[in-house]
């Protein structure tokens, strides 16, 4: 899946073994005429780094999709420093807590060129089936989750 010094995946993301980086640049129709970036898609860029680390540690993922639904149970951003048009965005993502009925997602969003943290995110996700009722995380989610953060953690 990915080696020491990352593997560059189609698009900008960045996936490597001290942690999944989600890699965008702010562009005209994410900011403000102003040129700064519209708060909301801090929510968006969340989601797709989320979906990309899925991808990424579940490479089954959409074998997965078609028996379980993913839901967002809760999410949140803080915000410290405004992003303005053309500056990049690394949205670095960590498992925060991992159990057997959900798993909660740490989003730290940087700006490389200027080296500062820009704004802290959070999402409670669960798993439910086909009817919406809450399930048990899928086996092969918490198995490369629980790998995935002990990687982490040895990096």
């Amino acid at each position: 899946m990915t080696t020491n010094t990352g593997v560059r995946r189609s698009g900008l993301k960045t996936a490597t073994f001290a942690g999944f980086v989600y890699r965008t640049l702010v562009y005209i129709g994410d900011a403000t005429p102003f040129g700064q970036a519209y708060f909301a898609r801090y929510f968006e860029w969340q989601g797709r780094a989320r979906e990309e680390f899925f991808q990424a540690i579940v490479p089954s993922a959409t074998m997965l999709l078609e028996s379980f639904r993913i839901v967002t149970a809760e999410a949140s951003v803080s915000y410290r420093q405004e992003l303005v048009l053309y500056e990049p965005v690394a949205i670095e993502v960590r498992i925060r807590d991992l159990t057997r009925a959900s798993v909660s997602l740490r989003f730290t969003y940087r700006n490389p060129a200027k080296d500062t943290v820009v704004a802290e995110g959070l999402q409670r996700l669960v798993f439910t089936d086909q009817h919406g009722r809450i399930v048990p995380l899928p086996d092969e989610v918490c198995r490369r989750a629980v790998a995935y953060q002990q990687t982490c953690d040895a990096a």
